[in-house]
């Protein structure tokens, strides 16, 4: 049995594939939709997708690839109760599908910052913010909306087993 670890050719054929084919699709569309390349079309994709794919895609940003490699160290270490975090975080997924992008989505709005302007008229303050400001404005209401759904799942969860 050798002792040295080494990659194949199919290894690499595989890693290879793994980078180039996403790189090719992206360059297949970003040619055959050159003329269509407005920040709505890039952003939102033309704003022809439906709610759920929109809301998946948000939701989706906040899991990163350090926390899907983690995950396995964390089981290992903690045991299936690590499992108890997804579970939250799934269930505000839930809440949030169901109450807070039905509330953002008539808006139509690309950002944050967009919301933030037309919520708290900070249209002509942004502007002379430090860009670090902005982004602790904006973290302090995500965190707020954050914890108003684990309110309410918590409250949900409550009811639930009290009613069992």
């Amino acid at each position: 049995m050798p002792t040295e670890i080494s990659y194949s050719v199919a290894d690499y054929v595989v890693g290879g594939l793994t980078l180039f084919v996403p790189f090719g699709i992206g360059l297949w569309y970003a040619i055959k939709d050159a003329n269509k390349a407005t920040r709505d079309e890039y952003l939102l994709g033309g704003r022809q997708m439906s709610v759920f794919p929109v809301a998946l895609s948000t939701f989706i940003t906040f899991v990163s690839a350090v926390s899907l490699m983690g995950n396995p160290t964390e089981v290992f270490f903690f045991g299936a109760i690590a499992f108890s975090t997804y579970i939250g975080v799934a269930l505000s997924y839930l809440v949030g599908y169901f109450t807070l992008v039905p509330l953002l989505t008539p808006l139509r709005l690309t950002s944050v910052y967009e919301y933030l302007q037309l919520r708290i008229k900070w249209s002509n303050v942004i502007v002379f913010l430090s860009p670090v400001v902005v982004e602790v404005v904006v973290v302090v209401v995500v965190v707020v909306i954050f914890v108003v759904v684990v309110v309410v799942v918590v409250v949900v969860v409550v009811v639930v087993v009290a009613v069992v």
